[in-house]
């Protein structure tokens, strides 16, 4: 992390980013921001993620519940004027939410 504060005459023999001279705050931020970054990662730790398995337990259920709300939506797009096919539709989609749903929190996910 270096800022071109300041300019030092080129040497040839030397790369461009040897050429310039490094802000000694951003060396103290830099000792700082690694001691906070360690410092944390040992007392909290790292988050672990967690592998959804609910999905793979319920995929028959799932496939089902949306099975039906895409035939419902097949429905809507043929007849769009109709007002039935579109709240069978949505009925669905609200179907699908709360199965979704209800089977996320049955893992405790």
């Amino acid at each position: 992390m270096c800022r071109p504060t300041e300019w030092t005459r080129p040497d040839t023999s030397q790369p461009l980013s040897r050429c310039l001279v490094e802000d000694p705050m951003d060396q103290k931020w830099a000792s700082i921001s690694s001691a906070l970054y360690k410092a944390a990662a040992q007392t909290i730790g790292y988050r672990s993620r967690k592998h959804q398995d609910w999905f793979n337990d319920n995929s028959d259920t799932i496939s089902n519940s949306l099975d039906n709300m895409h035939k419902a939506h097949r429905a809507t797009l043929n007849d769009p004027s109709a007002s039935t096919t579109r709240q069978q539709w949505q009925a669905a989609r609200r179907e699908v939410q709360k199965t979704m749903r209800a089977l996320q929190n049955e893992q405790g996910t």
